[in-house]
């Protein structure tokens, strides 16, 4: 007896100091940034622990008195000990819930097989069978519940049939009255639903702590937003608003939760509010809207002083889960955040109405231009063709040669400025797409070298060489013969005018899929890489060294872009200073109308391979 005592001694000691040592740091990573779920696996974990070494110490000094060797015993010390393998499983793999289930499937084996050898289903053991659905409630899992009371429901049949068939095994004989024993298990379960209980009402009050931190950090966070926080009934009601509602509307959140939001939307947007709302409930969708709301002390259309403002209002469904049979989400209120937009709705009505001003300007200037134009025109039409006719008078006739020269000035300049007119023309008409193309068909080759013919006179004066390549087979297009003329004299006028004397200018054509690609090559200047984008804007020219020498107003390239565009075609420039430039330009084969309707037909729009067609 005295040995049994310094066993049991020794073994509450040392369980107890494993408990307080080891316990609080067998807890799975998963449950330390939780702490309702860490106090439920640390509970889990201390309870089963200490029950088990509790128990088996129990055990051990029970057979040792009583020099019990038979098969029950061993199965009484496995049964006892099993909630240590059970808390290693919750160490190594943190699921609480299945850990709960199987202390409950290991306590209603234990109840069982201590029941049949105390006198089976008139045990007092069978009390504990009330207890294993309760320890399976703790895993928070329905279905583990359910589980849990159809094993203890059929531990409890398996005991009535060994007790009614006579086939229970042969009962143990304790040492003690059959009242005693009742008493003792009684008892022992009494505690054992207690700690239960406990252990709920430990889990319920934290987290009806934590409910509440959250909720005031909630309303902390609410009352000091600068933003409006609302929540909604899927009606449009509001359940709360925020202190924000006094700053933004001008009233109080009681006053906005009495009347409704809807009494403040201004009349024309009442709708797009409402449905801002239905449509995020019924979608589970976040919608986001800009309404009018009534800044004053009445609702809208209640008072003299009611000043409207702008507010963006974002709505997102707030789901919940209504347990009946099954579980279902349900979105039962919105939450919608507001934000003041007056000053970026100004801003917008401002910037819209400087867009509109800028447009009437546009449109009176490219009025004023092709009013002026028109009026030069003629005027310079009889300078030019009077003095080319007193040049031709004054050829004939002996006369100063200074006199001649004066005249063929005369005649340049009024060239000159007839072709900034044309080009001042052309550019108003694009820019008012009033500009009209007349395609046909017509021979590649032959058009590039009239293009070229028409220049030669200019390359000839800075002695350079234009190389013209024909394509193979000859080419034949649909474009517009004047307007492609009017594109490559500008294109190689340019390049002579910028290249060095004596150099070559090349122009080369190739067939690239359907579109024809004309490639006009200098080995000029060049241009910067910083400055290719801003060619082909009216008025524009690169502003370096050298070509400040040369003349132009800088339309040219910005009407053969809006020609090019005309036919649906495309135009790159490659350039590297002091190496050249190349200017390409891609056509389709079948004129403006065969690519629009290819682009409708294939549903896809030939960009793509107009930008592969050039890069080549």
């Amino acid at each position: 007896m005295t040995v049994g005592i310094r066993q049991f001694g020794q073994g509450l000691r040392h369980a107890l100091d494993f408990i307080s040592l080891k316990i609080p740091d067998m807890v799975h990573d998963s449950a330390l940034s939780d702490p309702l779920l860490k106090l439920r696996h640390r509970n889990f974990q201390i309870t089963h622990v200490a029950s088990a070494i509790l128990a088996c110490i129990v055990l051990i000094v029970y057979f040792n008195i009583h020099d019990v060797r038979k098969l029950p015993s061993y199965l009484f010390y496995f049964c006892f000990s099993s909630p240590l393998i059970i808390v290693l499983y919750l160490w190594r793999t943190g699921r609480i819930d299945i850990a709960q289930f199987l202390s409950s499937l290991n306590l209603s084996a234990l109840a069982g097989i201590a029941a049949c050898y105390t006198g089976g289903i008139n045990s007092p053991l069978v009390l504990w069978m009330l207890i294993v659905p309760l320890e399976a409630a703790l895993s928070r899992r329905r279905l583990m519940t359910y589980m849990a009371v159809f094993v203890s429901g059929l531990t409890l049949a398996l005991l009535y049939y060994l007790t009614v068939s006579g086939k229970l095994p042969e009962p143990l004989a304790p040492n003690i009255s059959m009242e005693l024993f009742t008493f003792l298990s009684t008892l022992a379960a009494v505690a054992y639903a207690g700690g239960i209980a406990v252990t709920v009402q430990r889990m319920n009050r934290m987290s009806s702590r934590a409910l509440r931190v959250s909720d005031e950090n909630y309303r902390f966070l609410a009352d000091n937003a600068t933003d409006l926080i609302t929540r909604h009934g899927v009606d449009g009601s509001v359940r709360f608003a925020s202190q924000a509602c006094h700053r933004i509307i001008g009233i109080e959140p009681e006053a906005l939760e009495r009347d409704g939001f809807l009494e403040w939307v201004h009349e024309e947007d009442r709708a797009a509010f409402l449905h801002a709302i239905s449509t995020s409930a019924r979608n589970k969708l976040t919608m986001s809207e800009e309404i009018r709301v009534c800044k004053a002390a009445a609702p809208c259309g209640e008072g003299p002083g009611c000043e409207y403002i702008w507010i963006e209002m974002r709505c997102r469904p707030v789901s919940d889960v209504r347990k009946d049979y099954i579980k279902q989400s349900a979105v039962s209120e919105v939450l919608a955040v507001s934000r003041d937009i007056s000053l970026r709705k100004a801003q917008e009505f401002e910037l819209e109405r400087a867009k509109e001003h800028a447009e009437s300007a546009s449109r009176a200037k490219s009025l004023f231009v092709a009013s002026i134009s028109h009026e030069l025109r003629t005027p310079l039409n009889a300078i030019v063709g009077f003095s080319d006719i007193i040049a031709s008078e004054l050829s004939k006739a002996d006369v100063d040669e200074k006199l001649i020269e004066y005249i063929g000035i005369i005649e340049e300049g009024g060239h000159h400025l007839k072709k900034i007119v044309n080009d001042i023309l052309d550019m108003s008409k694009i820019e008012a797409g009033k500009f009209e193309i007349s395609p046909e068909a017509c021979d590649l080759n032959e058009l590039i070298k009239l293009s070229c013919g028409t220049v030669k006179s200019l390359a000839q004066q800075r002695e350079i060489s234009i190389d013209h390549g024909a394509c193979e087979g000859g080419l034949e297009i649909v474009c517009d013969l004047h307007a492609v003329t009017q594109i490559m004299f500008n294109l190689l006028s340019n390049a002579v005018k910028f290249s060095h004397e004596g150099g070559i200018v090349k122009v080369t054509t190739e067939m690239c899929g359907e579109n024809v690609l004309i490639k006009v090559i200098d080995q000029g200047v060049g241009i910067a890489a910083e400055d290719i984008a801003k060619l082909g804007k009216p008025f524009v020219q690169v502003d370096n060294a050298y070509s400040r020498k040369a003349e132009g107003t800088g339309l040219g390239l910005s009407v053969v872009n809006g020609l090019i565009a005309l036919h649906n075609g495309r135009m790159s420039i490659d350039s590297e200073i002091a190496a050249g430039t190349v200017i390409s330009v891609a056509l389709p084969i079948d004129g403006p109308e065969g690519a629009a309707m290819r682009r409708g037909t294939d549903g896809i729009d030939d960009e793509a391979g107009r930008e592969t067609a050039l890069a080549s």
